[in-house]
Order: C-alpha cells, then structure tokens, then sequence
C-alpha cells in the first residue's frame, strides 16, 4: 500500500502496464523482438501461457560530493512458462530460454 503513493510506485505501475502491451503486441519497440513474430518458431503454442514480471537487482542511495541524496535502481524483466494445475496456473519447474517471452524479457 505504501509503494502505490509514491513517485516510484507510479512509474512502476505504468512500466507494468506497458510490459503486458508489449507482450500482447499492442505496442512495439525497434529492436525488441515480437512474441507473436516467432510464433510460428514454436511447436505449438495452443494452451500455453506464461507471465513477466520486473526483478529489483540491486538498489540503494547515494550520497553526492555536495551532498545531495541520488537513488539509484538496477532492475531486469524475468518470464516463466505457466502450466495448468489443480490450483490454477502455476510456473513450470523448467522453462525453455528459446521460448517467446524469455527471449523478449532478456531482450528488454
């Protein structure tokens, strides 16, 4: 609750939201490969789905010569292939680093 009122929190909501039109090929990026372009790379994509999420690799604070405070944040987009379980989608003990969204997520 706190993250949602904050400058940060914002941009990371909107970062989110663009992810996922990224990944349904609402919006495109040069030089970004397009999920549903290699589709047809795949053995079969019917009943397959998987999610992307952004991973904070490293963040701190630093402090400048004159010192002001200068946040710094190191961050990555992961993917995971889902399958279906009794419990509902769940991630998949192994996924293949050729597939779709894991070649876009280390592409991002």
């Amino acid at each position: 609750p706190w993250l949602a009122t904050t400058v940060y929190g914002e941009v990371l909501f909107q970062s989110d939201y663009d992810l996922k039109r990224l990944c349904v090929g609402d919006i495109g990026m040069p030089g970004l490969p397009c999920v549903f372009d290699s589709a047809h790379e795949a053995p079969s994509l019917e009943g397959q789905c998987a999610r992307q999420w952004f991973v904070v690799r490293r963040a701190g604070v630093t402090v400048s010569s004159d010192g002001v405070l200068m946040p710094y944040c190191d961050m990555r987009v992961d993917a995971r292939r889902l399958v279906p379980s009794e419990k509902g989608y769940v991630d998949a003990e192994h996924t293949d680093p050729n597939e779709p969204l894991v070649r876009m997520a280390k592409a991002i």
